[in-house]
């Protein structure tokens, strides 16, 4: 799960969060993004990716840095962020170093409500990610409401993967 075909300069550095900050950076990160939520799912979801764990070498602390150099083991968790002409709910982004070289890992995260998605255009649009380099999880709403950080797991467990 990486791609080197979609540009972050715009995202990289907007929404990050970086390994050793404390709990309350977090909840104020999560506080100052609120209003980027744009339906209750999303809502639900958004604090437990932000506070998940994703692994010893991923982490999720606030932190400030240049835009454009993003470290080993930086995870952004971006909300609504457009990509190819397409609007995610959320983007968790990774960067790790292998060989001194940054690779990035994107993982597409879509909030699946009925009045909010269409399966045809969802289908069309995972393709284009996948064809991409980008991964596609989609939580159905219920799921969300029922046990959110059980959804944001698995988005961790595929992020934990990846950067080992």
């Amino acid at each position: 799960i990486h791609s080197d075909k979609i540009n972050l300069d715009a995202a990289v550095g907007m929404f990050g969060w970086r390994h050793g900050n404390s709990l309350p950076e977090k909840v104020e990160q999560i506080e100052e993004l609120w209003h980027l939520m744009e339906s209750p799912i999303e809502a639900s979801i958004f604090p437990y990716l932000v506070l998940q764990d994703y692994g010893p070498s991923m982490g999720t602390a606030s932190a400030a840095r240049d835009p454009h150099t993003p470290e080993p083991g930086d995870l952004l968790v971006v909300p609504q962020l457009r990509i190819h002409g397409y609007r995610l709910d959320f983007a968790v982004v990774a960067t790790k170093a292998i060989e001194g070289i940054n690779q990035t890992a994107i993982v597409a995260v879509e909030c699946d409500g009925r009045e909010f998605h269409e399966a045809i255009r969802d289908t069309k649009r995972d393709l284009h990610f996948h064809e991409n380099g980008v991964v596609t999880v989609r939580l159905k709403g219920a799921e969300i409401f029922a046990e959110p950080a059980d959804a944001a797991r698995k988005v961790a467990k595929l992020i934990a993967e990846w950067a080992q």
